[in-house]
Parts: C-alpha cells; sequence; structure tokens
C-alpha cells in the first residue's frame, strides 16, 4: 500500500482546498467529505480535456436546491510531484455560485471538488495541524 501527502491549504472562508493535477493540469480543488463525488466546473471541462457523457442527471447538494449535472469519461488525477492517485469519471457542475460566494470572502476560485469516492477509497486521513491530506492506495 502506497502512503501518499498532499498538502492543504485554508482558505479565508475556513474550506480546505488541495493543489493537483487533472490530465496534466494543474486543478485547485475545495476538500469535501460529504460531496458524494468529485466535480469539476463546467466552465473547465475544455481546460482539463474532459468528455461529457451525453445523459444529464439530477445531484443533490446540501441544500434544498436541486442541481444537474453530467459525467465526463475518466480524467487521470496526479499529484502535483507525479504520482497517480486514481483514475475516475467526474462530475461537471455550475460552481459560479460556490466561486461567487469565495469571492465575497477575498478567497480564491476553485476549479472543482475533491469528493468523498477518492476520500473513501484512499482511506483519506486529514491533519488539520500539519495542513495535509494522508491517501493509502
Amino acid at each position: 500500500m502506497t502512503s501518499i501527502s498532499i498538502p492543504l491549504e485554508r482558505l479565508t472562508t475556513a474550506h480546505i482546498c488541495c493543489r493537483l493535477v487533472l490530465n496534466g493540469k494543474p486543478i485547485f480543488l475545495l476538500v469535501d467529505t460529504g460531496a458524494s463525488n468529485s466535480c469539476v466546473g463546467q466552465h473547465r471541462v475544455d481546460f482539463f480535456d474532459l468528455h461529457l457523457n451525453k445523459k444529464v442527471v439530477e445531484a443533490a447538494g446540501a441544500g434544498h436546491e436541486k442541481l444537474t449535472a453530467q459525467k465526463t469519461d475518466k480524467g487521470v488525477l496526479e499529484t502535483v510531484t507525479g504520482q497517480l492517485l486514481t483514475e475516475l469519471p467526474w462530475m461537471v457542475l455550475d460552481l459560479e455560485p460556490i466561486n461567487s460566494s469565495l469571492a465575497k470572502n477575498d478567497a480564491p476560485s476553485i476549479d472543482g471538488i475533491l469528493g468523498a469516492e477518492l476520500l473513501q477509497n484512499g482511506q483519506a486521513q486529514i491533519d488539520y495541524q500539519k495542513a495535509e491530506l494522508r491517501l493509502q492506495f
């Protein structure tokens, strides 16, 4: 089993984020243990060379609103040092409401969300003191 440590960044909003590489390009992800799937913003699909499936699905957020999403073909996710984490399909969502809220708090915008499917498969441990996400594959 391989242990991988990923540095975390705490935003002014107290959210935690990490920098990874998706399909060879840098991605800034909000770490969300409550999100069932990893997501990428629809504004970044082309940049990350992701291919959308035709089917539109309904997704549920923590609030009462219903979101529409599309799944992509698998994308290759790596650390910034080139360690392979996984290949997984991404859910594509409109992240504009999240990024708008972050901007109002002087926080940087995100490209996507690192969700529970990767965190559970990697037996994630979040060390807040060391600002580190540890995964084991």
